[in-house]
């Protein structure tokens, strides 16, 4: 069944890329505006001979990670805070649910007045876009470890050690995975929107440059860069979750 699926999948991706390319290359649709995918693809292999773009996506890369680090960190820190204090958890609950909710990118002006438009205030803003998720998760999965676990552990006389190795841990594993996951798309996402309003550097800010200058190939090879990017590190913490919860 597995084979199977993977197959369909595979068998959609060919699917979808010969219909763009054919529809392109025979009129079907305008190749101004959507160029053959076999243009778009010279294009992205000519970015890694492109020593100023390579550099500019290693850049991104590079502040994609840092911030998704320190979100994580952070994240985990302050759930496990919120969790550890009842009267904690009361105060800032629902505060956090109310600032997740709000579209982050209309903080982006404060940050850029605050820390100007240089690689730290990209980090900090892909921090805001994505620790609150972090926080919120960490908590729910704390919430969803089951207590007869805990009791039984409790009734072993089990110390804090030996529940944290043997209860809590196996438990929060695929979940908190999973929250890094998603976590990892809110983080690209605040990264790249810094980069394209608030930055001279990063792809991002070149993407929007090759937008505003109608250089469709250019961008279409950009967001295809940076999805191919986000899709692998999506399925290598795919890949960990899966392990985890099956082994």
């Amino acid at each position: 069944m597995a084979r199977l699926a993977a197959s369909l999948r595979g068998a959609l991706v060919i699917g979808l890329a010969l219909t763009w390319e054919l529809s392109s290359a025979y009129g079907v649709v305008n190749p101004r505006l959507l160029p053959r995918l076999s243009e778009i693809l010279t294009a992205m292999a000519g970015f890694w001979t492109d020593a100023d773009i390579a550099g500019n996506i290693l850049l991104t890369l590079l502040t994609i990670a840092i911030s998704f680090l320190l979100s994580a960190v952070l994240g985990l820190a302050l759930g496990i805070a919120i969790v550890a204090s009842k009267p904690m958890r009361d105060v800032v609950h629902g505060p956090l649910f109310f600032l997740f909710g709000i579209p982050k990118s209309v903080f982006l002006p404060i940050f850029i007045l605050s820390f100007g438009i240089g690689m730290d205030q990209k980090i900090i803003f892909g921090i805001f876009t994505s620790v609150f998720f972090v926080t919120i998760s960490v908590v729910a999965a704390f919430d969803d470890i089951p207590q007869n676990y805990l009791m039984v552990s409790r009734s072993f006389g089990a110390s804090r050690m030996q529940k944290i190795a043997h209860v809590y841990a196996p438990s929060l594993r695929p979940q908190l995975v999973e929250t890094a996951r998603i976590a990892l798309i809110f983080n690209i996402m605040g990264v790249l929107v810094s980069e394209m309003y608030a930055s001279r550097m990063g792809i991002g800010h070149y993407i929007a440059s090759w937008g505003e200058n109608f250089q469709i190939t250019e961008l279409l090879a950009g967001i295809l860069t940076v999805s191919a990017f986000a899709i692998a590190f999506n399925e290598l913490l795919r890949w960990l979750e899966n392990r985890w919860t099956y082994t």
